[in-house]
């Protein structure tokens, strides 16, 4: 059964009038052609987009235009009509500077004869305009991101603390924060783990940076004297004072810092003087009446735990929260790890320069090191490279040189293991953890460990990939 070309020339569903406003409420320009070529429909949109009046194409054929005006179209129709399959291209309007995408759809009859394409237009010029633009923001975030990576690289390496571990960045991070407010500053952490460093690096981050740094242990100073220290005292004030007075560290510290460290043990009675210093701003020296304004940023450092304190009544709850407005937590040595070799190399270099030595730690003895835990946090591991590079007589320190160290000697050098027994595949990956740990730390590089475990270097990646989900 054959189809005339006037049956082809009308669409069967809609009638004339309903097909035209049908295409005319479309936002895409419409064409409607039939396997010939012939053009049976358009709407306004398409003429806006072609620079051609509709009445002055329909009933023509497509194939017969001579001009680039129709080129795009003529080759979307003919592989459409060819391949029986949608297909889509892109050109620029002749009458306009936009770009359009035209899309030819095929619509078959019950043979799979093509008995209309349907020629869609698309203005994709804001589109491509704002792909643009997005490619352009994300470039420059990107941009920013690296280059606010580096600028925080470059600020901790400034800082003079050694930060290799995530943990310790954060708190760099957070210090670095804070240190443009005046917000009262908790900095809590064992003893050793370096709570003065980051009260220096948030003074000298700080808009105070060019005033004062002053330091007061609360612990070593007797507790007849803190108040006298703190607060000064006028001449005459007590027997033995000084017959012209003395300036308290709070004035001395005028427009800088004041570090209260181990505040902890403070006495109650000077607690209580302190939480008026904070809250008014004034001093009041000993054995004296007058007040003295003060500008003076407090930070607060201790090893105990201030909360347990208040239960005993031993810290007054109100001062706590006077001075707990910002806390930062400075986590142990033994919970990073990955800050120690950086640190053994670190003060390895400034113990050459300070005793004009050219001495190494031997990779067995890093690893040695690496394996300890550390009670005594960053002091005491500045106290053990430093005491090892003076009495080392061998300009290589190895693992033998830590004979003189007994907390040392006590590690377990020669083997893995594992503690109790575990099910076999946690059993598996403490091992695969220990000996990959043990081989990294050797010999420094995933290379040189995968050839000394005779395992690809990728498979070396792989592995600690998954085993830094588990806090490797």
């Amino acid at each position: 059964m054959t189809t005339s070309a006037e049956e082809n020339r009308h669409l069967p569903i809609f009638g004339e009038k309903d097909f035209n406003s049908f295409i005319e409420a479309l936002y895409d320009g419409i064409m409607v052609i039939d396997k010939e070529g012939n053009i049976l429909a358009a709407n306004q949109s398409y003429g806006e987009l072609m620079g051609n009046k509709v009445k002055n194409i329909l009933g023509q054929k497509i194939f017969d235009f001579n001009s680039p005006t129709f080129y795009a179209d003529q080759q979307v129709a003919n592989l459409v009509i060819k391949r029986k399959e949608s297909i889509t291209s892109t050109q620029n309007s002749p009458t306009q500077q936009n770009c359009v995408m035209i899309t030819g759809n095929p619509v078959l009859d019950a043979r799979g004869q093509i008995r209309w394409v349907i020629i869609s237009y698309r203005d994709i010029t804001r589109f491509n305009q704002l792909q643009y633009e997005l490619e352009s923001v994300r470039e420059l975030s990107e941009r920013y991101s690296s280059e606010l990576a580096e600028l925080r690289h470059q600020v901790i390496k400034k800082t003079n603390i050694v930060a290799n571990s995530t943990v310790m960045k954060k708190v760099i991070e957070l210090a670095l924060h804070v240190a443009k407010v005046d917000s009262t500053i908790l900095i809590n952490g064992e003893s050793g783990v370096g709570k003065e460093q980051i009260a220096k690096i948030i003074h000298n981050n700080s808009l105070r940076s060019l005033g004062p740094f002053i330091k007061i242990n609360c612990t070593v100073i007797p507790e007849t004297l803190v108040e006298s220290e703190l607060f000064g005292y006028e001449p005459g004030a007590f027997t033995g004072a000084n017959k012209h007075g003395k300036t308290g560290l709070f004035e001395l510290a005028q427009n800088g810092t004041l570090l209260l460290d181990e505040i902890g043990d403070l006495p109650l009675g000077v607690q209580a003087k302190l939480l008026r210093v904070l809250q008014e701003q004034e001093i009041t020296r000993v054995g004296g009446t007058k007040t003295y304004k003060i500008d003076v940023r407090i930070l607060t450092a201790t090893n105990q735990n201030l909360a347990a304190l208040m239960k005993e009544k031993r810290f007054r709850e109100d001062l706590y929260f006077r001075l707990n407005v910002v806390p930062i937590f400075v986590p142990p040595l033994r919970e990073r790890q990955e800050d120690i070799i950086p640190l053994v190399f670190h003060y390895q270099d400034i113990f050459n320069k300070k005793y004009n030595l050219n001495k190494q730690f031997a990779p067995d003895a890093i690893y040695s090191i690496s394996q300890y835990h550390w009670p005594g946090n960053v002091r005491e591991l500045i106290n053990v490279v430093e005491r090892l590079m003076v009495t080392s007589v061998s300009p290589t320190i190895t693992a033998a040189s830590l004979a003189q160290e007994p907390l040392l000697t006590k590690i377990d050098h020669e083997s893995v293991s594992i503690k109790g027994i575990p099910p076999l595949k946690k059993a598996v990956e403490e091992l695969e953890r220990q000996l990959l740990e043990r081989a990294l730390v050797t010999y420094g590089s995933t290379y040189k460990a995968a050839k000394i475990l005779q395992i690809d270097q990728s498979t070396i990646v792989k592995k600690l990939k998954k085993l830094k989900g588990k806090d490797f």
